[in-house]
């Protein structure tokens, strides 16, 4: 009768997260008890072997999907002090690209997390694709100017180098 009582409290013994009266019981009860004691190592053991299993983080794109669907779909802008503010679903159809895009690049474009949930302002992404354009385009403007002056003059059979 005593296991009955006993035996589905064992997990929280073991954690030590009964009171002590009722932990003493517990005790008093395993000092006679076969059964119990022998589920109780084995809950220990399970404990153990658990502990030693290697912790593996999640995926960016699985955690912007859990965070889409703990958070909701919104479809309209937040309106704040500080301008439109977009979760990770508004950004995505924003940008144009889909959401394990944007986790590819997460740690470059500029967000901050709130109540769990990151965020974007608007403004700060058109700055940050102001920037990416920037950057582009001096990389084009450098290969076509390259391309002008290593190339062979057409009139006068001369070579421009810098």
């Amino acid at each position: 009768m005593e296991c009955e009582k006993y035996c589905p409290l064992l997990s929280e013994y073991q954690e030590e997260e009964l009171d002590k009266k009722l932990s003493g019981e517990i005790e008093n009860h395993l000092v006679h008890c076969k059964k119990c004691k022998q589920e109780l190592n084995a809950l220990r053991k399970i404990s153990s072997l658990a502990g030693e299993l290697p912790r593996y983080a999640p995926k960016t794109e699985t955690m912007l999907k859990i965070k889409s669907i703990i958070y909701g779909q919104t479809k309209t802008w937040k309106k704040t002090e500080f301008g439109p503010v977009l979760d990770i679903e508004e950004l995505s159809e924003f940008l144009r690209v889909d959401q394990e895009t944007i986790g590819l690049y997460l740690e470059e474009i500029p967000c901050f997390e709130l109540g769990g949930k990151v965020l974007f302002r608007r403004e700060s992404i058109e700055e940050w694709i102001a920037g990416k354009e920037k950057g582009l385009g001096s990389q084009i403007t450098e290969s076509r100017l390259n391309r002008i002056l290593h190339m062979q003059d057409m009139e006068g059979g001369k070579i421009w180098k810098i």
